[in-house]
């Protein structure tokens, strides 16, 4: 609950600030912030602003999905037409886009948008250990 621009109240005791920000370096998220009175859950904090975090996907990432699309999520195999709730089909890049990877065919995956939300979780929590 907010009230005004940066105003947090605490849905549990009605505490407006200031709240503890718990830094999550490990995790996709910036923090947790918690009540700065009870220490009740408030909401997780986005990443602030940075070069990174500012990446949008190509406008041309739809013609990547019509150009190389067969219909069918090349994971799960569910056809498009039978794809539950809102999902679609999307293009996944096995080198990231942003880290200098390919709109070429070898590397790029059509998955369905469950499949591709568990592609990026496997690449932010099973990556392979740094040397």
């Amino acid at each position: 609950m907010t009230n005004g621009e940066d105003e947090v109240i605490c849905k549990k005791c009605k505490y407006s600030g200031p709240h503890k920000l718990t830094l999550t370096p490990d995790s996709i998220h910036y923090g947790r912030l918690d009540c700065g009175n009870c220490g009740a859950y408030i909401r997780i904090e986005p990443k602030p602003d940075s070069d990174a975090s500012k990446y949008r996907r190509p406008s041309a990432h739809r013609e990547l999905v019509e150009k190389y699309s067969t219909g069918i999520c090349q994971s799960c195999r569910y056809p498009q037409d039978k794809l539950p709730g809102r999902q679609v089909l999307e293009a996944h890049h096995l080198v990231p886009y942003e880290a200098g990877g390919s709109d070429e065919r070898d590397n790029i995956l059509i998955l369905c948008t469950g499949c591709h939300r568990l592609e990026h979780l496997k690449r932010n929590y099973f990556r392979p250990p740094l040397d």
